[in-house]
């Protein structure tokens, strides 16, 4: 929920265009969303295989490194 709101709102990541986006992409954003959902739902040992995961596709990733680093 964002902050003076009382209802979630969604956010959206702009990938491209239809057609244009490398499949990889696509891939890792559906990992980096499974990631998201488990540790919404407190499911730290799915959520840090979900982040392994995407690490592995993604390595480098500064974003990722602090998700891996603030472990619960």
């Amino acid at each position: 929920v964002v902050v003076g709101k009382q209802e979630p709102v969604w956010i959206h990541e702009l990938m491209g265009q239809p057609g244009e986006v490398d499949p990889d992409r696509i891939e890792a954003a559906r990992v980096y969303e499974e990631a998201l959902t488990a540790f919404h739902g407190r499911d730290w040992g799915l959520c840090l295989d979900h982040l392994t995961r995407l690490d592995a596709m993604r390595p480098g990733s500064y974003v990722l490194q602090q998700l891996l680093n603030k472990q619960p």
